[in-house]
């Protein structure tokens, strides 16, 4: 069974891109939502509740990564194919060249690969690996800290992040730090910024959730953590969603299932008609927007991550405000298993009531505020009419 190491910061990593029809972003404004795992048989029911890039470990050849991608293009699909290395002791050893090239060449052809997958969890203490990925990435054109990533992220464009709190024996808070710190603060360490801009250095945070029975702990998470997980990594900046993995959740343990199908209705909301990974990609940010807990613990529980010598502690709400096509969105995260509520602040004034798509209720807007109520890991996205802009006389 294959598992991530514990101490990597970085999951897979992943650089070059093609173009097919339906464009994942950064190359095309589909919002990513990958999965890892998935035989081309199941491919229909997951690309009809949005999930757009697939992934198998079960390919070997460019002969097989043809008759996989095709069977993901006929329901409209991406495919991520990786460029293999060798082994050598605990190093991974790149290939020449030419026979890089040629691998590359061969499944380039297919016109529905999204991402090139280059030899995962590179160490960026290993001369060796680090050679590799400029190479891959030259030649084809992750639990790590902050500091570590920044070193390994010039030579990729898409920084796979894996969040796995019961791996870690962390509490659910850790998907913030993982994105924020280990990912949004080591891209800035490496002198880049966020962005859709790959061919010219700007680099594509993703969180990487846990959907299998882990191997060390046996632990789970409930699957209203899970769904909590999806959604405070895109509060917390992540620019994609990836997900490890289809098979280990239908195998390994009957309850994941109930954990998958929620991460299908946080795919579903993503990609369906409100359109919310368009408002997360294109948004307009919107920093008015804020909160005060009004009851329930302020802080998430403090933790301890590893090569940090304080604890890490956050507000137990965490909130992402955009604005898109006149409408103001807020989506807003509970990271702790209590009660919260909160007033949240700062909203238009023209707007009376913030209505919630996925929930069929709206709250009451007063002088440009609203309360409401999260239940233990709960996710409320509201919407809000903004006033018109003022017009010149």
């Amino acid at each position: 069974m294959r598992f991530f190491q514990v101490l990597c910061a970085i999951c897979p990593c992943l650089a070059g891109f093609h173009t097919f029809a339906s464009q994942p972003y950064p190359q095309g404004t589909a919002f990513p939502l990958e999965i890892y795992e998935v035989e081309a048989k199941a491919a229909p029911a997951l690309a009809a509740c949005g999930w757009n890039i697939f992934q198998s470990y079960k390919i070997g050849s460019p002969d097989h990564y043809a008759e996989y991608l095709s069977a993901l293009a006929a329901n409209n699909v991406a495919g991520m194919a990786a460029i293999p290395c060798s082994t050598e002791e605990a190093d991974k050893i790149e290939w020449p060249q030419a026979k890089v090239q040629s691998w590359v060449h061969d499944i380039a052809d297919n016109s529905n690969v999204a991402w090139w997958d280059l030899p995962e969890e590179a160490r960026p203490w290993s001369v060796h690996e680090l050679k590799l990925l400029r190479d891959y990435t030259a030649w084809t054109r992750n639990n790590r800290n902050a500091a570590e990533i920044s070193r390994i992220i010039p030579n990729v464009d898409i920084i796979g992040l894996s969040c796995y709190c019961e791996e870690m024996r962390m509490p659910h808070a850790w998907v913030r730090y993982k994105i924020q710190e280990a990912g949004l603060h080591g891209i800035a360490l490496a002198g880049t910024t966020v962005g859709q801009d790959y061919l010219h250095g700007q680099k594509i945070p993703i969180a990487v959730l846990y959907c299998a029975k882990y191997p060390k702990t046996g632990a789970t998470p409930t699957p209203e953590q899970t769904y909590h997980d999806f959604w405070s990594a895109i509060v917390s900046g992540a620019r994609g969603i990836g997900v490890y993995a289809y098979h280990h959740a239908m195998a390994d343990d009957p309850s994941l299932a109930q954990n998958f199908q929620r991460l299908n209705e946080a795919a579903r909301q993503i990609s369906g008609p409100e359109k919310i990974g368009d408002v997360i990609l294109w948004g307009g940010s919107d920093p008015d927007v804020t909160f005060e807990i009004l009851s329930g613990p302020e802080k998430t529980v403090p933790f301890r991550p590893p090569m940090e010598k304080n604890d890490i502690q956050y507000p137990s709400l965490n909130l992402l405000s955009k604005i898109k096509d006149g409408v103001v969105y807020v989506i807003a995260v509970n990271s702790t298993a209590q009660t919260v509520t909160t007033r949240i602040t700062g909203l238009p004034v023209a707007g009376v009531a913030a209505a919630l798509p996925f929930e069929n209720r709206a709250v009451t807007i007063s002088n440009g505020n609203f309360t409401d109520s999260f239940m233990p890991w709960g996710v409320h996205i509201y919407k809000i009419p903004a006033p018109p802009p003022a017009t010149k006389n």
